[in-house]
């Protein structure tokens, strides 16, 4: 399973993309060694969830399950 991590900025997003059940970091821009680290932490502690939503049909486009985690920061004035 694959899951995205996004978090909308001026010019784009910042992303970090995970791969389960590895937990290996793919991809990873604009994301502090802390944020990753709690992204992991979340991840571990939900993967089963995950997996469940994937099974019952959430996140399947093609041949690749993934999961798209939208982020929302407690001190944004926006929400993409």
């Amino acid at each position: 399973m694959i899951v995205n991590f996004e978090r909308p900025k001026e010019d784009g997003f910042d992303s970090a993309r995970c791969e389960l059940p590895d937990y290996k970091w793919t991809e990873r821009q604009g994301y502090s060694d802390e944020e990753i680290a709690m992204f992991e932490e979340l991840l571990h502690s939900n993967a089963h969830l995950l997996y469940r939503y994937t099974e019952n049909g959430g996140g399947d486009w093609g041949e690749e399950r993934w999961t798209k985690i939208a982020l929302i920061e407690k001190n944004s004035n926006t929400i993409s």
